[in-house]
């Protein structure tokens, strides 16, 4: 499939949005298993202009 490494297919393939309270503040996408089978490929990943710089995308990787 065309924009995913070989043998990944859109099962793999997330996005996934991160809200406080109501207001989405951020955005990732993420394949599962590349390129190992224990790794999550991070393809973009997006804080909103308020939270940055206060922690929340460092503490969001950390649990990722």
């Amino acid at each position: 499939m065309e924009g995913l490494p070989p043998g990944k297919s859109m099962e793999d393939k997330y996005y996934v949005g991160y809200y406080k309270e109501e207001r989405l503040i951020a955005v990732l996408d993420l394949i599962d298993g590349y390129p190992k089978e224990e790794i999550a490929y991070i393809g973009f990943f997006m804080t909103d202009v308020l939270v940055q710089k206060k922690g929340v995308g460092s503490a969001i990787i950390s649990a990722l």
